[in-house]
């Protein structure tokens, strides 16, 4: 089986899922989480820039409303992989008006949709073929959302911080944001949402 096929997440679980890590693992999780908030010591570049001082309420025109921080995936994360995206929505981008409609319901909240870095040509891969789709969907937004682009400099950590809860496709950052004690809902499958 591939290396990132679920089955062997499962192998994986099965056999340690319920040993406790030592402190010093507990130091180097720690360590791995930190570096990644901050773009460092990664085999591959940075999909975020590091958390700034930035006034990010004030950036995205946030106010005091309690925030819902939204991440999408991209179709290259999940092509090699279809047993990623078993769930609800087949695709992130089936799953974005939803999002949409969610966000009509709680017109007191801000929902922040954070476009996965992959989509945009950010590391000079070329654009992913949704991003002219996410670009239309961003010309019709509800007053009560936002959408960061590929390439703004808005970091998604920080965007989590601020974030009362976060929603994912599936993507690495709703695991870090679960382990910072956030409320996360994956809408797919991905290897951690089991």
């Amino acid at each position: 089986r591939p290396i990132h096929a679920l089955a062997n997440f499962d192998d994986c679980w099965e056999r340690w899922g319920e040993v406790p890590l030592t402190g010093p693992q507990l130091e180097w999780v720690d360590r791995l989480l930190h570096d990644r908030r901050h773009g460092r010591n990664l085999n591959w570049a940075p999909f975020s820039p590091p958390p700034g001082d930035d006034d990010l309420r004030r950036a995205l025109d946030l106010g005091d409303s309690p925030v819902v921080a939204v991440f999408t995936s991209s179709s290259e994360e999940t092509a090699v992989y279809p047993e990623y995206r078993q769930g609800a929505f087949p695709d992130s981008r089936d799953w974005l008006p939803a999002v949409l409609d969610m966000a009509a319901q709680f017109p007191d909240h801000v929902f922040v949709i954070r476009v996965h870095p992959n989509v945009g040509d950010v590391h000079g891969m070329g654009q992913a073929p949704e991003l002219q789709e996410l670009l239309a969907l961003r010309e019709r937004l509800p007053r009560n959302c936002r959408m960061v682009m590929p390439a703004d400099d808005v970091s998604s950590y920080r965007l989590g911080d601020l974030s009362e809860a976060v929603l994912v496709y599936y993507s690495t950052i709703g695991l870090e944001m679960a382990a910072q004690g956030k409320p996360v809902v994956t809408v797919a499958q991905g290897w951690y949402g089991r």
